[in-house]
C-alpha cells in the first residue's frame, strides 16, 4: 500500500475450488488492506463459474467487489477431467447468466486455453 497506494489490493484464491480458503481467511475479520476478492471462475464439475452469483452475494455483504480473475470455456473433450465440457455458445451463455446473476461482480476475465 505504501508503495503503490492507487493500487487494489485483491485477497482470492487460484482454483474454483479454493472457496473454503477464503471464507478461512475472513472467519476473524476481513484480512487488512482487501479491496476486491478475486477467483478463478471455471466451469468446474463441482461448481465454479455456477457458484459465482453466490460468491459476488457473499463479497457484496464483505463490502468488496467479486472479480472473476480468470477462466477459459472447456472445448477440448481431451482436456482435464475436472471441467464442464461446452460447446463455446454454451459456455458464453453460462458467463452471460452469471454477469446477469452476480450485480457486485465487477470484472470477468477470461481466455482461451488450448488445453481446455
Amino acid at each position: 500500500a505504501s508503495i503503490a497506494p492507487q493500487a487494489i489490493r485483491v485477497y482470492g484464491e487460484v482454483a474454483p475450488w479454493g472457496w473454503a480458503w477464503i471464507l478461512d481467511g475472513f472467519a476473524a475479520e476481513r484480512p487488512p488492506g482487501a479491496q476486491a476478492i478475486a477467483v478463478h471462475c471455471y466451469n468446474t464439475l463441482s461448481g465454479g463459474l455456477q457458484e459465482v452469483p453466490v460468491w459476488a452475494a457473499w463479497a457484496a455483504r464483505q463490502g468488496l467487489p467479486l472479480w472473476c480473475s480468470e477462466m477459459s470455456p472447456a472445448l477440448n473433450p481431451n482436456g482435464p477431467s475436472w471441467v464442464r465440457l461446452q460447446t463455446l455458445a454454451q459456455y458464453d451463455a453460462s458467463v452471460a447468466w452469471v454477469e446477469a446473476e452476480s450485480p457486485n461482480l465487477q470484472a470477468v476475465s477470461y481466455y482461451d486455453w488450448p488445453g481446455l
